[in-house]
């Protein structure tokens, strides 16, 4: 299973505009985007191209099914915008793997309070570290 993973796009148009091409190209069987996708945030400068109704246009342009999940940026508003309900986790049983998606914000090392178990692979973004790539699940 070919997956594509997203996250923090903060209403950056360009970035969605690439999550869309990146996927036309790799024809995953899913896009998991981690959380922020619309919203920048008070503490976040504006991104490049930053329009949150145009990226929320943009994103319904996949063709994967998508599972999606909410940020910290996140704001029920922009639920709204987006063509899919945001769940605050996820637990993923794929091609034999079990995965646990966040977004990244109440992990241990962001301060946050989950508990994790060493059988476990995340899926989180959160820390702004700019790629978007498959993973071979």
């Amino acid at each position: 299973m070919l997956a594509l993973v997203a996250s923090d796009l903060h209403g950056s148009l360009k970035a969605a505009e690439f999550l869309v091409g990146r996927e036309a190209d790799l024809r995953p069987d899913l896009v998991i985007l981690l959380g922020d996708h619309l919203y920048h945030g008070p503490r976040n400068p504006l991104p490049e191209g930053y329009s949150a109704s145009e990226t929320a246009a943009a994103l319904q342009g996949l063709q994967a099914p998508v599972a999606a999940l909410r940020g910290n940026c996140e704001a029920e508003v922009d639920e709204l915008l987006l063509p899919w309900t945001l769940a605050d986790s996820a637990w993923l049983h794929l091609d034999g793997r079990l995965l646990l998606a966040v977004h990244g914000h109440q992990l241990p090392e962001n301060g946050g309070g989950l508990k994790l178990t060493p059988r476990v692979d995340v899926l989180f973004g959160h820390t702004h570290i700019r790629s978007v790539r498959p993973i071979q699940i």
